[in-house]
């Protein structure tokens, strides 16, 4: 049996689709973007986050032909996730079938996407995320132009982003495959026992950060913080929580981000605004503010400030 490879504390393909998502959003496709994230995250947690839980599932696992059969559960979970998100984002969106259809495919890109850091090729994995960010940013460039869709999705021309996110999910597939090894899956439900941590890794920042886009008040005009912070989030995550030494650097570099965005935050607390109307400028604070939400998500899921391992 082929032992599993250990797992980077830190991986920075983690951050590309945050990435993209808000570089969209900057480029003026607001709604899009904050559209396809909604659709992918309602088919992740449906699926009972068993695409991201994959990293913890095979960090638990002795043998590829395991890692294999968590990867085949996850992968039936993702169609099954899709299928109850297509009524439910039906509901209150007239374009849910192909942004629920994007939303299966990226999420299925990412149960492979796991599967190769599982395989301990991390620049395949690297590779794969950095084709599938380009191709999502160019299909969600071609669906809607800049500044439309917001109250209006019939705009949407999503044919492009379909296409893209199935090269992409065909891309990390046919990556995945020619790594080498038999395909001898051991078919076991480690993915699915370990969903209730899963969903709580994936759901914490998502859902308290549009909770209080949503119901605060609050004057933020797009979505662009949320993927600011989403980006320093999915960066802290780990399998597990860090122990006291790996937890060190972590820590370390929160307390000066969140040094920095405080005293950032200091003179539009004291009433400061900036000059005009220009959107962007208008929602500097709600960045600071969103950082320092994923901050604390992250240091509340992976942080630890034992002084020392405790032994006994």
């Amino acid at each position: 049996m082929k032992p599993l490879k250990s797992h980077r504390l830190i991986r920075i393909a983690d951050a590309f689709l945050p990435a993209t998502l808000l570089i969209v959003t900057l480029l003026g496709r607001d709604a899009i973007a904050t559209d396809l994230f909604l659709a992918l995250m309602l088919v992740r947690l449906l699926a009972l986050a068993s695409s991201t839980g994959l990293r913890a599932a095979f960090a638990l696992q002795p043998s590829m032909r395991y890692a294999q059969g968590s990867a085949a559960v996850a992968l039936f979970a993702q169609v099954v996730g899709a299928a109850v998100a297509l009524p439910v984002f039906g509901l209150f969106h007239s374009r849910a079938l192909p942004l629920i259809a994007a939303g299966l495919l990226l999420n299925i890109e990412h149960v492979f996407y796991e599967y190769m850091y599982a395989e301990g090729d991390g620049n395949s994995a690297i590779l794969s995320r950095g084709i599938t960010a380009a191709l999502i940013l160019t299909g969600l460039l071609l669906s809607c132009p800049p500044g439309r869709g917001m109250a209006d999705p019939s705009i949407y021309a999503p044919v492009y982003l379909i296409v893209t996110s199935a090269i992409a999910a065909l891309v990390a597939l046919a990556i995945g495959l020619s790594m080498g090894g038999s395909l001898r899956a051991k078919l076991n439900l480690q993915v699915l026992k370990i969903a209730p941590m899963s969903l709580l890794q994936a759901a914490l920042y998502p859902g308290l950060a549009l909770l209080l886009t949503l119901y605060s008040g609050l004057d933020v005009q797009t979505c662009a913080p949320l993927f600011a912070g989403l980006i320093l989030y999915e960066l802290m995550k780990t399998p597990f929580r860090r122990t006291p030494a790996e937890a060190l650097p972590m820590n370390k570099t929160l307390r000066i981000l969140c040094g920095v965005c405080v005293i950032a935050l200091i003179p539009f607390v004291a009433g400061f605004k900036f000059p005009g109307d220009v959107k962007l400028l208008n929602d500097v604070p709600y960045f600071f503010g969103a950082l320092l939400l994923a901050a604390a998500c992250a240091f509340a899921l992976y942080g630890n400030i034992q002084k020392k391992e405790n032994n006994e």
